[in-house]
C-alpha cells in the first residue's frame, strides 16, 4: 500500500491509501522480498509469478525505480 500525504508548514496530512502494485508481492519467508540499493535511490521488489492457465509459461516483468528518495524529498521538503 502507499498513502499520498500533503505536508503544509507543521501539519501532515495523509490521504487515502491506495494500492501500490496489483502484483501480489512474493512470500520468501526469513528471506527478504524487498531490497534498497545502496546509493538509496532505487529498490526491487520480488513478485509472484503470474499463475497463467494451461502449459503457458508466465511472463517477467521488472520495473525499475529511479530516484525515489529524491521524489519524497521533492513532494515533503
Amino acid at each position: 500500500m502507499v498513502v499520498p500525504y500533503i505536508v503544509h508548514g507543521d501539519t501532515f496530512a495523509s490521504l487515502t491509501p491506495q494500492t501500490w502494485c496489483d502484483t501480489p508481492i512474493l512470500t520468501t519467508g526469513p528471506v527478504p522480498n524487498i531490497d534498497l540499493a545502496p546509493d538509496g535511490k532505487r529498490f526491487a521488489v520480488l513478485a509472484r509469478p503470474d499463475s497463467g492457465a494451461g502449459d503457458e509459461k508466465a511472463s517477467v516483468h521488472i520495473v525499475f525505480i529511479e530516484n525515489f528518495f529524491d521524489l519524497l524529498r521533492r513532494r515533503a521538503p
